[in-house]
């Protein structure tokens, strides 16, 4: 029953996802965010095609992970269309901040090649345990780096 509950929500999440993305083009915001559209396309796509073969499938597993290795690079761009429409009284906080996204990003990436050195296990399907836990650790880092430039 939870596994239902679990393939209806994502359900609803991708039809959500799809209406602020035909929203995002309706209004011609493409233009001024294009990381912002092209996270929200992409977000589409990659839930659409796990929805097509199935949430619980080995195969929308493996979708996933390669997804949060698309999505890690493309976090800081979506973080400065959203900062690029702060007041210009701010310029000089952003300049320090963009060193502090940058430093964070660097950092996140030592730490996942750190990880990336140690032994490769693998799961039930073959999949690269290593490899899931280096694209979670990425994002994560990814987006936390991005948030701390927001905050």
């Amino acid at each position: 029953m939870l596994n239902h509950a679990t393939e209806w929500l994502q359900m609803i999440t991708t039809v959500l996802e799809a209406v602020l993305l035909a929203r995002v083009l309706q209004l011609r915001l493409y233009r001024t965010y294009a990381f912002i559209t092209l996270f929200c396309a992409l977000n589409v796509l990659f839930d659409a095609a796990s929805w097509w073969m199935g949430w619980q499938s080995p195969a929308a597993g493996r979708l996933y992970i390669d997804s949060l290795y698309l999505f890690a690079p493309l976090c800081p761009f979506v973080a400065w269309d959203v900062f690029e429409e702060s007041k210009p009284q701010i310029v000089k906080t952003r300049r320090f901040q963009t060193v502090r996204l940058v430093s964070g990003l660097l950092i996140t990436a030592i730490g996942a090649v750190v990880l990336g050195l140690g032994m490769d296990a693998t799961d039930r399907e073959g999949n690269s345990m290593m490899s899931a836990f280096i694209a979670i650790f990425l994002f994560t880092g990814s987006a936390s780096a991005c948030a701390a430039y927001l905050w």
